[in-house]
């Protein structure tokens, strides 16, 4: 179920590929460092925005968590930034927090909750993320499930 997971999430990102933003976020250094394994200055980047309630920081942070890169991995902690970015209508977030709540990864398994998240992307305008169109999704893609 796990590769699942990431599977879908990594295909979500591609999804995001063609709606790169000209304007630059406030998570690019953090985005950069990720793309080059770098996860400590990600890391040290993203926390204070998460802080801040920068929904972009928050998920990636719970992407972090949710591969265990940089930290230990732990899904409860990835839910929790999840949902924090979902709750300010962040659409990746959003999807990926209906992910763990469908799975039960991380999270008590709730199958209404995951549907709320699924269907609430549907029918909002999103804007789009402005880091993760500059990460390298491919090749987080394959760090996630472990292919060259």
């Amino acid at each position: 179920m796990r590769h699942a997971s990431v599977l879908l999430a990594a295909a979500l990102l591609s999804l995001a590929v063609p709606f790169s933003s000209p304007f630059a976020s406030v998570t690019d250094k953090a985005g950069k460092a990720m793309e080059k394994g770098d996860f400590k200055t990600a890391l040290n980047e993203l926390r204070p925005l998460a802080a801040k309630n920068d929904p972009d920081a928050q998920f990636l942070l719970g992407m972090l968590y949710d591969a265990g890169k940089g930290v230990t991995q732990d899904q409860a902690v990835a839910a929790s930034w999840y949902r924090r970015a979902a709750e300010q209508n962040h659409l990746l977030a959003q999807l990926f927090l209906g992910v763990l709540l469908y799975s039960g990864q991380g999270v008590k398994q709730d199958f209404g909750e995951a549907a709320h998240w699924f269907q609430t992307p549907g029918g909002q305008r999103q804007r789009p993320s402005p880091v993760l169109p500059r990460c390298d999704v491919r090749a987080w893609q394959r760090s996630q499930t472990g292919r060259s």
